[in-house]
C-alpha cells in the first residue's frame, strides 16, 4: 500500500508548467520520498539530504530538514522497522539520509540499520570513476558505511524486491539509475527520480544540467512516457512543490517527438 500523504494529485499542461521562482532566480523544489508497505516489507524509496550535513545542506538552499526519525513517527513507523532503502541515485539529494551521525555527533551509523540497500551496479561505479559533470554530486560518506556493512545490494538487472515494486534500471540522467515501478491495486507508479524530478522535465528534450548522455535520456523518457500513457501510469515527481504526481498522455508532435500534457 502506498502512503497516500506523499502522492499528492495535480492537473497542468507540461508544456506550460513553471516552477516558483524568487527575486534571485532560484526555483522553488520539494524533495519527496515515497514510503511503501507491502506485506511485511516497509520500502522507503530515497532519503533526501539528510540532517547530519544540515548547515551544509542550508548553504545549499535546502530548508525544513528534519530526522527520519522523526518523520516516519507520523506515519507509525520507526526507522528500524524499514526493510528495504531503494537509491534511484547515488547524488547526495537522493542517498543522504541512508546515514546518520551517532548520539555524540563522531560517527557515522545506519540511519535504517535493518535495511537492505539497493542500488544500480553502475550507478556505484559511476560513483567511484565520477565523469566531470557529476563530480560534485556525490559525497561517498553517504553510502559507504552502507558497504562496510554489507548491506549494499548491487542491481544488474531489472528486479522485483517485493509484493507490488519493481525496481528497473535505467541509463539515462546517470548511468545505473533505479526507476521504481510501484504497483498499489489496479494502479501502477513510477517514481521519477532524475529522470523526471518536476512537471516542466517530463518533456523528453528537458533534462537536468548535469545530465552526462541528453541524447540517450530523451530516448529513455520518450519510451517511459508513452508506456505510462498508454497504460495509465502515475508518475511521482520527487522535486515537484506543487505537483507531486500526475498522469500523462503524449501526442506525436512535430519537430519535439512527443507532447506530454498532465
Amino acid at each position: 500500500m502506498l502512503n497516500r500523504d506523499l502522492l499528492l494529485g495535480g492537473t497542468g499542461t507540461a508544456d506550460e508548467t513553471q516552477l516558483r521562482m524568487d527575486a534571485g532566480g532560484n526555483c522553488h523544489l520539494g524533495l519527496h520520498s515515497l514510503l511503501i508497505e507491502s506485506g511485511k516489507h516497509l520500502v522507503l524509496v530515497d532519503t533526501g539530504v539528510g540532517d547530519k550535513f544540515a548547515g551544509q545542506m542550508e548553504e545549499f538552499g535546502y530548508s525544513g530538514i528534519r530526522a527520519w526519525s522523526e518523520m516516519l513517527a507520523e506515519y507509525g513507523h520507526k526507522v528500524e522497522d524499514v526493510t528495504d532503502v531503494v537509491l534511484t541515485s547515488l547524488h547526495f539529494m537522493h542517498c543522504g539520509g541512508t546515514t546518520s551521525l551517532n548520539g555524540s555527533g563522531e560517527k557515522l551509523e545506519l540511519t535504517f540499520p535493518n535495511a537492505r540497500v539497493y542500488v544500480g551496479d553502475k550507478q556505484w561505479r559511476n560513483m567511484m570513476n565520477p565523469p566531470q559533470l557529476e563530480e560534485n554530486m556525490y559525497f561517498p560518506s553517504d553510502v559507504m558505511e552502507v558497504l562496510k556493512q554489507d548491506k549494499v545490494v548491487p542491481l544488474k538487472e531489472d528486479t522485483k524486491i517485493c509484493e507490488g515494486v519493481e525496481l528497473r534500471l535505467a541509463d539515462a540522467q546517470t548511468a545505473g539509475q533505479i526507476i521504481p515501478y510501484v504497483k498499489d491495486g489496479a494502479q501502477t507508479y513510477i517514481f521519477g527520480g532524475e529522470m523526471f524530478p518536476t512537471s516542466a522535465h517530463l518533456s523528453p528534450g528537458v533534462v537536468e544540467a548535469h545530465c552526462a548522455d541528453p541524447l540517450a535520456a530523451a530516448a529513455w523518457k520518450e519510451r517511459t512516457l508513452k508506456e505510462a500513457s498508454e497504460k495509465g501510469v502515475r508518475v511521482v515527481l520527487p522535486y515537484d512543490e506543487a505537483v507531486a504526481c500526475c498522469t500523462v498522455k503524449t501526442t506525436p508532435c512535430y519537430g519535439v517527438g512527443l507532447k506530454v500534457t498532465l
